[in-house]
């Protein structure tokens, strides 16, 4: 994948309460390899990861994670999310260039985030997508922004919906519903 420049800026963007950082930042700035593989570790909980793909709840011990940590990075532009005033990391940020292209000057973004079940219901995913969506609107190169979401995750399908996204009639596999904000209109 070609990484484009805007998606490499450290910090991403902050919110009030939070800092998404790449990946390779969070990397850089560790203290402890193996410590940073823990905090992953803690947010793939089984409930975080339950309706996701089978290689991403199944994983054992900190090689693994390590292992699909790399894949997540050459897959995606992948971010750490963390507390602002801790820098406790407590989720994941994943964002995928659908036509990334040199011939296309725009481009649409499908994003997945994971926050650690212990920081559910507090308003930090609606605030994490508000600041993606202005983020992405700044940047003037992105034209839309589309997520999957299971049917039953009512708490996603909110975040979603409260930051002006749209239930597309477009199908998913697995029964999966898309939601999707147009940029350019």
């Amino acid at each position: 994948m070609k990484r484009i420049d805007i998606f490499n800026s450290s910090p991403l963007f902050i919110t009030p309460r939070l800092v998404i950082k790449p990946w390779q930042v969070l990397e850089k700035k560790a203290l402890s390899k193996q410590r940073l593989l823990q905090e992953v570790n803690n947010i793939l909980s089984p409930n975080v990861v339950k309706d996701l793909p089978d290689s991403w709840q199944h994983l054992h011990g900190l090689n693994e994670i390590e292992e699909w940590v790399k894949e997540q990075n050459l897959e995606s532009y992948f971010y750490g999310i963390e507390y602002l005033e801790s820098n406790e990391l407590i989720g994941l940020l994943f964002l995928y260039s659908e036509n990334e292209d040199e011939r296309n000057p725009t481009l649409d973004l499908r994003l997945g985030y994971l926050l650690k079940e212990s920081k559910w219901g507090k308003g930090l995913a609606s605030e994490m997508i508000a600041a993606l969506v202005l983020w992405c609107k700044d940047q003037m190169a992105i034209r839309s922004i589309s997520g999957g979401v299971e049917v039953g995750n009512i708490g996603s399908i909110k975040v979603l919906e409260k930051n002006g996204f749209m239930q597309s009639s477009q199908e998913m596999p697995s029964g999966a519903l898309l939601y999707e904000l147009r940029l350019e209109d």
